[in-house]
This record gives C-alpha cells, sequence and structure tokens, in this order.
C-alpha cells in the first residue's frame, strides 16, 4: 500500500486558483487550445483538454519497485497522445498546461485518499481511541513543540534527468518542465539538478521488466548537497519503476530520502 504520508507531503490543497475573469480575459487575447488536438477549448476552469479528448479515467495513486506512485491518469488515450506532443513533437509549452493538469488531480486524488482514510475503523475503535484519549495524562504544549514537529524539511520536487546528449538533441527535458510547472500550485520548492544522468541508456519501450532495470541501473548520480533532504521525483511516464527505482538508489547513496513520485501517466508494463 502506498504511504500515506506522501500526499500529505504534497500539499495538493494547494491547487492552483486564478480569477475566471483573467482566464477570460486571457482566452480573448490568445485563445486557449486543447492540448492534444490543438482545437480552442472551453478557458474556463483547470481543464487543459477540449471536452472531446478529456480523459475519462480516475487519477491513480499506486506503488512501483517500492516506491509511491501518484499518476495524473493512464497512459492511454489523449493523454497518452498528448505526452508524446510534448516529448516528441518539440511541444515544450504544453508542459506547463500539463503540470497545472496534474495537480488538479492530485487534489482530487488527495480528497479522495483522505475521504476512504476517514471511513476505515468502526464505531468500537473509536471509543477505545476516544478512552485513551480522555484516560492519557495532560500533554504540555511548549515553544518547542512546533519545532519539533516540523523538524523535517519540506519536500523538494526533483526532475528525471536526460543525457546531457539527449537533452540538446530534444532542447529540453519535459520532467523538468513540468516539476517547474508543479512548483508553485503545490507550494514546494524545486532542485532542477539535484540528479544528473551518468551514461546514456538503451530507450526504455519495448524492454521487459528485467531489462528496463539492468538498462537504467547505475545510470543516476545524485548531487551530495541533497544529502538529508526529501524528495519527490517528477517524470512523464512511469511503466515498471525502474527509471525510479534507479533515481532512488542515487538518492539514498547520498542520504536523502525518496518520498514518491509524481507523473503524468501510469503505463501497464
Amino acid at each position: 500500500m502506498p504511504s500515506p504520508h506522501f500526499l500529505a507531503a504534497v500539499s495538493a490543497e494547494r491547487a492552483p486558483r486564478r480569477s475566471p475573469w483573467l482566464t477570460l480575459l486571457a482566452a480573448c487575447v490568445a485563445p486557449a487550445r486543447c492540448v492534444r488536438c490543438g482545437r480552442t477549448r472551453a478557458a474556463l476552469g483547470p481543464r487543459v483538454f477540449c471536452a472531446d479528448c478529456t480523459p475519462g479515467d480516475e487519477p491513480q495513486l499506486g506503488e512501483l519497485s517500492g516506491l509511491s506512485i501518484a499518476a495524473g491518469g493512464a497512459f492511454e488515450g489523449s493523454l497518452r497522445d498528448a505526452i508524446l506532443r510534448l516529448k516528441y513533437q518539440a511541444a515544450p509549452e504544453l508542459a506547463g498546461e500539463l503540470g497545472s493538469w496534474l495537480a488538479t488531480r492530485l487534489v482530487d486524488l488527495k480528497r479522495h485518499s483522505d475521504s476512504k482514510t476517514n471511513h476505515l475503523g468502526d464505531a468500537k475503535e473509536v471509543k477505545r481511541e476516544t478512552r485513551a484519549m480522555e484516560s492519557a495524562a495532560p500533554v504540555s504544549i511548549t515553544a518547542d513543540a512546533p519545532a519539533a514537529r516540523g523538524s523535517q524539511p519540506a519536500p523538494l520536487l526533483v526532475p528525471v534527468p536526460l543525457h546531457p546528449r539527449r537533452l540538446v538533441e530534444r532542447g529540453y527535458n519535459q520532467a523538468a518542465l513540468l516539476a517547474a510547472a508543479l512548483r508553485r500550485p503545490l507550494g514546494l520548492r524545486t532542485k532542477m539538478t539535484g540528479l544528473t544522468r551518468e551514461r546514456r541508456t538503451a530507450v526504455q519501450a519495448g524492454l521487459g521488466a528485467e531489462a528496463r532495470s539492468a538498462n537504467m541501473r547505475g545510470a543516476f548520480r545524485a548531487r551530495p548537497a541533497l544529502r538529508g533532504a526529501r524528495v519527490i521525483l517528477v517524470d512523464d511516464v512511469a511503466t515498471t519503476g525502474s527509471t525510479l527505482a534507479a533515481c532512488c538508489e542515487a538518492l539514498h547513496a547520498v542520504g536523502a530520502e525518496p518520498l514518491g513520485a509524481l507523473v503524468l501517466a501510469q503505463a501497464g508494463s
């Protein structure tokens, strides 16, 4: 089961809020277009897909290679098409739109997770906890208490890096652009160069789980400056989790703590 503190660390209540009047004004100047088909779409609200292209599935919370993964949806249909446009059709501007979309999906995911958590347990358990609290000794609240509770550093958003040669070929790292787009709505800082790619790996598409894992092993290195940091990885797609697992291995090597990963889509292995 994914770690329950992962979504709490994301602080997804801080959803991007924009005045509908400002949105309408922006739409008059530059009409909003669907990130998949490019057609003009309704500008009001958090939608970045037109009515015909809006993904029908729900956001997902799962686990791959022991790491909690929060995904905007499944890697199929309209979402798959939009991600492929972002990666392979020289459309870096889509990252901002898709990042905002992912932030709103995280809000839905967190609310759903909180709702399920609130309904766990039965009345007897609640009564037992209430009696235990009533019989417990009073707790002294001192000035040190908030500091103790807040002693952990806020998580950092760290994008999965591209190899320098591939970065030159593409012109941008879509994961870094997504991390930049998520920074403000999630209220978190980014560390764009927290991870580096040490060797160029074979394309993962078409490889099985074991081959993917072997392909990515030792491919990343974390900056020593991340020692003690709590990290949330950002990438476009998660399939078997081999890339994210290799990133976690590099983070652990310098004493950083990976909390989970945010991705636009979860693909089947």
